[in-house]
Order: structure tokens, then C-alpha cells, then sequence
């Protein structure tokens, strides 16, 4: 037997009306008013606001698109303010569910939560990674794939020199330190696949994915 539609949005209703005010409630407990900002359309919120609400604001923009909140700060003083100098309060990661929830990317240090470990992951990376050791550390990691690269360009014609030659070094040196791998002289299938990963990854940034946008997917 088929529910009349009417019937069926009835008893949605009340659970996403109840949903939405916990979320309120926990995301501003004081319920403190947001920061000003263009009035929003039903339904979709600010959604064709975004494309240059800094014109027509001041440094910081509220937004609401698709019932997602969205504070747009225009000014470096305030980036700065905010977080810089109280970073500790108010900066954090996008949430980025598309990458770090359904791809599983979650322990990766790009994408990280600064309350899921951040601090801690970050500081053992600069312990190994600072300016001041790195040219000693991995002096040899380093000499190699740049000694590749000059030679490659023996044979070049003297044009612009193709990206590929320049990933291929970077990408030798950050498998070398990152996981002691040695790639191979042709194709190396462990470099491809990190050329793969870093472009589908540069086609999802924050709220590029819809499933970042509906707060449904929580």
C-alpha cells in the first residue's frame, strides 16, 4: 500500500524540525546572534550570495546555504585575528565528509582535525621536517632524484621544461623520506597513484561535494 505524500512529509516533518533545533542548541548554546549578513531566500539560504558577498559586507559575512552555516571573513585583520591569535578557539579544519569519511582519509595530516590529534601529528612531522635539519637528514634522499632531473635535461631542447620532469623529482624525494620507497625508472605505480589521489583531491575542496552541504549527512 503507497503512502500519500502529504503523509509521508507529516511525519518526517516533526523529526527534522526536532533535529534541526538540537543542532542549534548545541552549536550555540547562548544562542548568540550571528554576525551580519544578507538576508536569506527559502529553502536555499545565501546560496546565490556567495559568488561576492565581501562587496556589499564588511569583514565578516554569515551565510546560511542549504542550511549549512558559513562565515566568510574579507579582511586579513580579521583572518588574523581569529585565527592567529586565537586559533586555539576558533580555527579548525573544514570537515570535509567526502574525503574524510567516505574516502577514509581521516588520519591524514592535510585533512586533519585540530581535535582529533593535529597538534600532536604535527609536532612529530616538525621534528623531522624543520629548514634546519632537513638539508643534512636527507641530503642523499635529495641528491639522487635531482641528479636524474639534470640529467634529463641534457637532453632537453631548451624550451620550457615539462611539470612532469618536476613532479616526478618532488614526488621520488616525498616517497623516499615519507615511506622508503625507492620509485623505479619508468612508470612506478605507487607514484601514479599519489597523481591520482592529489588531482581527484584538488576537485573536492571544501563544500565542493553536496554531501558537505545538506546537514542531513550527519
Amino acid at each position: 500500500m503507497k503512502l500519500p505524500i502529504l503523509t509521508v512529509v507529516l511525519n518526517i516533518l516533526p523529526s527534522y524540525l526536532t533535529y534541526r533545533f538540537l543542532q542549534q542548541r548545541k552549536h550555540n548554546p547562548k544562542r548568540l546572534p550571528p554576525p551580519p549578513g544578507p538576508r536569506q531566500k527559502y529553502l536555499i539560504g545565501n546560496l546565490r550570495d556567495l559568488p561576492s558577498p565581501g562587496r556589499e559586507w564588511r569583514a565578516i559575512v554569515f551565510l546560511r546555504v542549504l542550511g549549512s552555516p558559513i562565515l566568510c571573513i574579507n579582511s586579513l585583520q580579521a583572518a588574523s585575528d581569529l585565527l592567529d591569535r586565537k586559533g586555539v578557539v576558533f580555527s579548525d579544519r573544514p570537515k570535509l565528509p567526502l574525503l574524510k569519511d567516505l574516502t577514509g582519509w581521516r588520519w591524514n595530516l592535510v585533512v586533519m582535525s585540530y581535535h582529533e590529534g593535529f597538534t600532536a601529528h604535527r609536532k612529530v612531522v616538525q621534528q623531522h621536517l624543520q629548514p634546519s635539519i632537513v638539508a643534512e637528514k636527507y641530503r642523499s634522499v635529495m641528491l639522487a632524484p635531482a641528479r636524474v632531473l639534470l640529467s634529463s635535461l641534457r637532453s632537453h631542447d631548451g624550451g620550457a621544461i615539462d611539470a612532469p620532469l618536476l613532479k616526478r623529482m618532488a614526488g621520488a624525494i616525498i616517497m623516499k623520506v615519507t615511506y622508503g620507497h625507492q620509485i623505479s625508472d619508468g612508470p612506478d605505480e605507487f607514484l601514479d597513484l599519489a597523481e591520482e589521489v592529489r588531482t581527484r583531491a584538488v576537485k573536492t575542496p571544501a563544500g565542493a561535494a553536496i554531501v558537505g552541504t545538506f546537514p542531513i549527512r550527519e
